[in-house]
């Protein structure tokens, strides 16, 4: 007789989107390259285009699909197409796991910054109340601690920082 384990399903990246520069609208890739030490390559953070850049930019910021299906219920807006504006969509993880970690997904590494909430910024390009649906625990910034090529579906292995 065989016995079955009950296995969780591995973290995944769910969605990538990058936007070239502050208030353009979000745009999904299957994979992308994230560049040491800078960012996503295309994206505003990385060519320093952002609209937070000058004063707090983040290289990379990541959500949960947790968050996201939590943050909708309360929403304007469909938050399923990268409304949120975040970069890197994981699944199949809880926030709370990612803090004070690093995470390699596909070739690269990402090393936990700080909590990155929502800001009044996202109301404005969306509809009020979009940044308090998503709360003030939703998303994080991450710096590229190696580069390397991420595509959708790959998994999510969590590091100890160094």
């Amino acid at each position: 007789m065989f016995e079955f384990l009950n296995t969780p399903k591995p973290a995944v990246l769910h969605s990538i989107f990058i936007i070239k520069s502050a208030g353009q609208p979000v745009q999904p890739l299957d994979s992308i390259r994230a560049i040491e030490n800078e960012g996503l390559q295309g994206d505003r953070y990385q060519t320093k285009q952002g609209y937070w850049d000058p004063v707090e930019g983040c290289q990379v910021t990541i959500i949960t699909l947790h968050e996201i299906n939590h943050a909708q219920k309360k929403a304007p807006v469909p938050l399923d197409l990268g409304q949120h504006r975040r970069n890197l969509v994981l699944t199949n993880i809880h926030p709370k796991k990612l803090v004070n970690r690093a995470i390699r997904i596909g070739e690269a590494v990402f090393e936990f910054e700080k909590p990155r909430p929502p800001c009044g910024y996202l109301d404005q390009l969306l509809k009020k109340g979009t940044a308090k649906a998503l709360g003030n625990k939703s998303g994080f910034c991450f710096k590229v601690k190696q580069g390397g090529r991420l595509s959708v579906g790959d998994e999510v292995i969590l590091l100890p920082l160094d």
